[in-house]
């Protein structure tokens, strides 16, 4: 399913969103990601994403491969924009394909779309935008309805190592301390299965 990405372009200057792929096959799958087009207004200065690991403004192919088992979703995708400017109004929208490894014709390509507006409200975004964030050193998390179903979150790092391991997102309703600097991929699940994840830079 495409995605419609919402903020204010004077509160924010980098712009997460996610893509949750599924393996709807009966067997296990290796796909590659690509970022296959950019639109063309003026709203988006540069753009990057992270599939199997992060990968910088310049590059558009993925170097690995993430499975899908089968029937299972995948949460790896994340894709992140810069605005151009604070203030700016309009959207943008950016294709992904994702290819299976071992079957070039088995693809699926996503756009996700990134409207501006100096108009959204608090409220709205703060429904719409990705519960985790850093403040100090710390990760946090704004607690949702979802999360009631959460009995574990994980941190892991950009080289797939688990760097921490929460009962729960208690702790970092409170904000929890990142252990270095670096990508980092919270994971919130819920018996032993990830409901959702999301990537953040720590400074």
């Amino acid at each position: 399913m495409d995605s419609v990405l919402y903020a204010n372009s004077f509160a924010s200057g980098q712009l997460p969103g996610h893509v949750n792929l599924k393996n709807t096959s009966s067997t296990s799958k290796d796909y590659y990601a690509r970022r296959a087009k950019v639109g063309t207004s003026a709203v988006v200065d540069s753009n990057y994403f992270c599939w199997d690991l992060c990968y910088p403004t310049w590059s558009s192919n993925s170097m690995g491969t993430v499975t899908i088992p089968a029937g299972g979703v995948a949460t790896d995708f994340g894709c992140y924009i810069y605005l151009k400017a604070a203030g700016l109004v309009g959207r943008d929208t950016i294709w992904y394909t994702f290819t299976n490894a071992a079957d070039a014709s088995d693809t699926l390509q996503v756009a996700v779309a990134w409207e501006l507006s100096t108009t959204f409200g608090q409220s709205e975004l703060a429904a719409l935008a990705a519960p985790v964030w850093m403040r100090d050193g710390k990760v946090y998390t704004q607690e949702q309805p979802w999360m009631d179903n959460v009995d574990g979150v994980v941190l892991v790092d950009a080289f797939g190592r688990e760097a921490a391991r929460w009962n729960g997102v208690a702790e970092l309703l409170q904000g929890a301390v990142v252990p270095g600097r670096g990508w980092y991929t919270v994971r919130f699940e819920s018996a032993g299965q990830t409901l959702r994840s999301e990537r953040f830079l720590s400074l």
